[in-house]
């Protein structure tokens, strides 16, 4: 398990895009503080951390982008962190290699986003939250590999998500994604 300590750290090194990306972080860094908390899959009130990555080329016009069967729509690769993951940035590396075929560097990786978003109850689970903790990987032209974990992968236009997707936390990654491309 990653210590609260260590998430701490981590968003304190951290700058919020906008005023719900402010609200995340305090509200993660309050909750981490207090140790209500973590990083393993038990804690469903409010819920766990997640890690996952933004992969987008180099030209910052695409992301590489899994569909996920269980919510029937296009995310990014990510997930739970396992026991095994020593960091945040080893848990969003393993994620994006199970579910892309892509094993990332980890100097390729960095700290790029936090979302916090509800999940509905399914099978033993109750309600609850992914407090998401995103890094961004700028990747060479690849072919991705379909895995268990993925119905689909392929490169998603990031022009067309942002006026397309529904989900906010999606947006404001491509927006900061195409504010890269301009610098």
């Amino acid at each position: 398990m990653i210590s609260s300590d260590t998430l701490l750290v981590l968003l304190e090194r951290y700058t919020p895009f906008d005023e719900a990306e402010h609200a995340h972080a305090a509200r993660a860094r309050d909750l981490l503080a207090q140790g209500v908390l973590r990083s393993d899959r038990t804690g469903f009130d409010p819920g766990h951390v997640t890690a996952s990555v933004f992969m987008v080329n180099e030209s910052y016009t695409q992301s590489l982008m899994i569909f996920h069967a269980k919510f029937d729509r296009w995310l990014q690769p990510g997930g739970h962190v396992e026991a095994e993951d020593p960091t945040m940035l080893d848990a969003a590396l393993r994620e994006g290699a199970e579910e892309t075929g892509l094993h990332l560097s980890p100097d390729s990786l960095s700290f790029f986003d936090l979302d916090i978003h509800a999940i509905p109850p399914r099978k033993t689970d109750p309600a609850h939250e992914h407090f998401d903790f995103r890094f961004l990987a700028r990747v060479g032209a690849v072919e991705p590999h379909v895995s268990s974990d993925a119905a689909a992968v392929g490169w998603r236009d990031l022009d067309t998500l942002i006026a397309t997707e529904q989900d906010a936390g999606l947006v404001r990654m491509a927006c900061k994604a195409r504010l890269r491309s301009e610098n």
